[in-house]
């Protein structure tokens, strides 16, 4: 079969967009006329034919969508303007701004600098820098000049070529502009491309590392031992039954997460914010590869990836207000690519399995040497992250001497997983948690 091609034109804002070919249909024709899948009629094909089929024919069923703007390629993708929309004000503060490039440029910019392309990246590089410091400077004149540099940023990286295995298909090349897997979400820094995670400030504690499950899992309890028993903060569930959830600001997160799942968590929130007026700035968070996408690879290994369609039965998760009809403005653009990109989940069971993306959106995470048990999930509809370190099961919090032990239960049930609580060593005061908790991010 001859190979699509793939086109690649300068956006609005002049940098790389590129346009990539639909995923053919796995389904040619269908005996349905428009408008007759009903709920009984689907539950009916998923229990005969499966949910792969059905999913395929429910898409040539419904009105087809518009289309949408494409997708911007860019690799700074959060953009001062779109932090502040996020945050709500109307003009950001030096400490705002400062917090922005921490976690939207620094490290990029470092990178671009010891490219040597261009030497005015670090000369205003070092310039920004030096002037965010000094309080004589107005914020507006810093934002235009971290604008200009995020522009030329983008120009050097974008310019960046490697091998990048997992590109390397039949009908694909497998050099590629170096994605953000392989250096801003990168459990390690990544010195083959002069990429290193900037250490956090000085009034931080020592960043976090997640080499292993149990480091994980050690840090978790230092960190949320003190906030398990107050439920001031806590967030409800949808589900009735359902345990609340831990919610965590953003300087207790940056505490405890690793860097790179920092970064993540900071793009996933913010990618809501672009400029909606604009044509040709869409920005969608997802580092699978063309090939991934259209195949809608729903359990992609590398940090960032979008993946299957979040369902949330059992109501874990607080209610998002999702409507299919009403989708919000600021969602459009992530709705549009998750439902044309991706597809039910690998765990969904036939009967229950969605046909459709209900409102959340679930990334591969970071920070983890295996990509298992961290989850990054994005309520698009009221902008919530949320996140799981336990692979979606419960966990509990256990008093140990002077702290707090880390104790994963077998399973996603409740009932079963306190059932088992009760058989740990001094698991009578241990505190479930729900698999999720919430971080704010600002």
């Amino acid at each position: 079969m001859q190979a699509q091609e793939r086109k690649t034109t300068a956006g609005a804002d002049g940098h790389q967009v590129r346009t990539d070919p639909a995923p053919q249909a796995a389904v040619a024709t269908t005996p349905f006329t428009r408008g007759l899948l009903t709920p009984d009629s689907i539950r009916t094909l998923q229990r005969t034919v499966g949910n792969a089929a059905v999913v395929q024919l429910a898409r040539q069923e419904a009105p087809p969508a518009a289309a949408g703007a494409p997708v911007i390629q860019r690799i700074v993708k959060i953009t001062p303007a779109m932090y502040q929309r996020g945050l709500g004000v109307e003009e950001l503060t030096r400490p705002q701004l400062g917090r922005y490039f921490l976690y939207a440029v620094r490290d990029d910019a470092k990178r671009a600098a010891a490219m040597g392309q261009d030497a005015t990246v670090e000369t205003d590089l070092a310039d920004f820098q030096r002037n965010l410091r000094n309080q004589q400077i107005a914020v507006p004149t810093l934002v235009t000049a971290l604008n200009a540099l995020v522009t030329k940023v983008n120009t050097v990286l974008n310019t960046l070529q490697t091998e990048v295995p997992r590109y390397n298909h039949p009908n694909q090349s497998a050099q590629a502009i170096v994605p953000n897997s392989m250096t801003r979400y990168a459990r390690e820094n990544n010195v083959g491309q002069g990429y290193e995670h900037s250490p956090l400030p000085a009034n931080h504690p020592a960043e976090p590392s997640w080499r292993l499950p149990q480091m994980m899992h050690s840090q978790v309890a230092d960190a949320l031992g003190p906030l398990a028993e107050s439920p001031d903060t806590d967030q409800a569930p949808r589900g009735n039954g359902q345990l609340p959830l831990k919610q965590l600001t953003m300087a207790q997160a940056s505490s405890l997460l690793p860097r790179p799942l920092m970064n993540l968590i900071f793009d996933v929130r913010f990618q809501l914010e672009d400029d909606h007026a604009q044509v040709g700035r869409r920005v969608v968070i997802d580092e699978r590869t063309p090939n991934e996408k259209a195949r809608q690879e729903k359990s992609p290994v590398a940090p960032g990836t979008l993946r299957s369609w979040h369902q949330d039965d059992s109501g874990k998760l607080p209610d998002n207000g999702f409507d299919p009809n009403a989708i919000p403005e600021h969602a459009r653009a992530l709705h549009t690519h998750y439902e044309t990109h991706s597809q039910s989940g690998a765990g969904a069971s036939i009967v229950n399995a969605a046909t459709a993306p209900r409102g959340f959106a679930e990334y591969t995470g970071a920070g983890e040497e295996v990509p298992h048990n961290v989850k990054v999930v994005l309520d698009y509809i009221q902008k919530r992250v949320y996140l799981t370190v336990t692979h979606y099961q419960y966990w509990a919090l256990i008093p140990d001497g002077a702290g707090h032990r880390f104790w994963q239960a077998p399973g996603q049930n409740l009932a079963q997983a306190q059932g088992a609580l009760a058989q740990q060593p001094n698991g009578e005061n241990g505190v479930m948690m729900s698999p999720w908790v919430e971080i704010q991010v600002g």
